[in-house]
């Protein structure tokens, strides 16, 4: 925090415009460099003395809020502009009983690692749109459907060109996207209301690799089943990936003539990834 406090003026003093009436007063005499010190002073004070406010209304957050700690946001909102117009309004939308209900619902199914519950409680916030505190609520089982129902493979090229048209008879509208993927390297993310996919092509020639997870809800095991059903047998382990990759490179850089010229690895990394990025 010292060395934010040192550095910060600064920073801020050449890029803020203040008021000559206020910046030429008694101590600063027009130094920009105090002026915003002690701004930043005042800032870092009044945090501090805010600390409790947050702490509170992290309970609420988690649906443990009380009346006793409300009050105590209504004590500190008389001389707290900040608390009185954000986290005192916040506090009394999250003591909302219907809000409770769900951020224990949540923590329920979380404990039993209900899947359908989870996703049920995702589809209605999606639904609600006025609901308090939606966002954080969605981000959090965003991540718990990702650590309970998270799905990685890896194939390669040739492989992939055939799973894709099973993701494709179950979610049609990745359809397009899925073509892609075989036509460019790079990264593609597909998302619908109940499934998040992610997909990294190293190359599109039939032996190099494709890696490719997803999570969600109902759509996400159903998907996970028709893969397994289908193509379970045909995965190999990542070293064997790897290797019928290299051999094929080889014998692709053999037929052009380019097995007897330097490459640094930096290029050659360079050659066959890239961070291209499709959403």
């Amino acid at each position: 925090m010292n060395i934010v406090l040192t550095i910060a003026p600064y920073v801020i003093s050449h890029r803020v415009i203040y008021l000559e009436r206020a910046l030429n007063k008694d101590p600063y005499w027009g130094s920009k460099y105090l002026f915003t010190k002690n701004i930043l002073k005042m800032v870092l004070k009044r945090f501090q003395n805010r600390i409790e406010a947050y702490e509170i209304i992290y309970k609420f957050r988690e649906g443990n809020g009380s009346e006793v700690e409300k009050e105590k946001l209504e004590i500190m909102a008389r001389n707290d502009l900040i608390v009185r117009i954000d986290l005192l309004p916040l506090a009394e939308s999250l003591s909302n009983p219907e809000y409770v209900d769900i951020v224990n619902e949540i923590k329920k199914s979380t404990q039993q690692k209900n899947i359908n519950k989870i996703s049920s409680l995702r589809r209605r916030l999606l639904q609600e749109i006025d609901f308090p505190n939606r966002g954080d609520l969605i981000a959090r089982l965003n991540g718990i459907m990702r650590v309970l129902t998270l799905n990685t493979y890896n194939c390669s090229m040739e492989l992939w060109n055939s799973i894709r048209f099973t993701i494709d008879g179950q979610i049609p509208q990745f359809s397009k996207k899925l073509k892609e993927t075989t036509l460019n390297r790079g990264t593609y993310r597909l998302r619908t209301e109940d499934l998040d996919m992610e997909i990294n092509v190293t190359g599109v020639h039939e032996s190099d690799i494709v890696n490719f997870s997803f999570f969600g809800g109902e759509s996400a095991e159903i998907l996970k089943e028709a893969i397994e059903k289908q193509h379970k047998n045909a995965f190999k382990s990542m070293d064997d990936l790897i290797e019928e990759s290299k051999i094929a490179r080889e014998k692709i850089e053999n037929e052009f003539g380019l097995s007897s010229i330097e490459v640094s690895d930096e290029s050659k990394e360079d050659k066959y990834f890239d961070d291209e990025l499709y959403d």
